[in-house]
């Protein structure tokens, strides 16, 4: 027992050393670090369960895969600093597989719920009248206090660049145009 007692501790000791080694390592890396075989490899694998996501017409796979090529994407970096920075196809392979695991992982855990609650959440959204777009909800002629409101009732950012972009946006698309000295804004195209 005692003998199994001192391998154990020793095992720890050098794997915590180990650790502690690559998080040096890792920590004095500088600068933008890139590694095509890692990113091709995510692209790669994150299209063809754009793909799958799209035949299933399943919102949670699409969000999930995002979420699991991030977190593959990651681990394949990490890989390749701990390899000294050379391109090996197993990097990128090691990456697609940690992608794949995570994706299998969460939509065992999370997909089924999460499909549930996105389409409920869909359904809410067309009875409510929510899918509307803010201009749609906006009078004829409005001015960015109408803007305002409108954006503060449906608890959403009211910051001076969000409201200068949407006005922007609006006008380049054609939605508005100002009146009376550029204080208020008429809609174009009411549907």
């Amino acid at each position: 027992m005692l003998a199994a007692d001192t391998i154990c501790r020793n095992l720890k000791d050098l794997l915590l050393r180990l650790i502690i080694e690559w998080a040096c390592r890792l920590d004095r890396e500088e600068g933008v670090i890139a590694c095509p075989i890692v990113s091709a490899a995510i692209m790669r694998w994150q299209e063809n369960k754009r793909l799958q996501a799209l035949d299933a017409d399943s919102h949670s796979a699409d969000i999930l895969r995002r979420r699991a090529a991030v977190i593959g994407f990651r681990a394949g970096m990490l890989c390749y600093l701990m390899e000294g920075r050379q391109s090996k196809k197993q990097i990128g392979e090691f990456a697609e597989w940690v992608a794949e695991y995570t994706f299998r992982t969460q939509m065992a855990i999370f997909g089924e719920k999460l499909e549930e609650e996105i389409s409920q959440g869909l359904e809410m959204a067309t009875a409510k009248g929510a899918v509307e777009s803010l201009l749609d909800l906006l009078p004829e002629v409005f001015d960015k206090s109408d803007l305002i409101a409108l954006r503060v009732k449906r608890k959403q950012s009211t910051t001076k660049q969000s409201i200068g972009t949407i006005l922007l946006r609006w006008k380049k698309a054609g939605k508005i145009e100002q009146v009376e000295g550029l204080a208020k804004y008429r809609q174009l195209k009411k549907n």
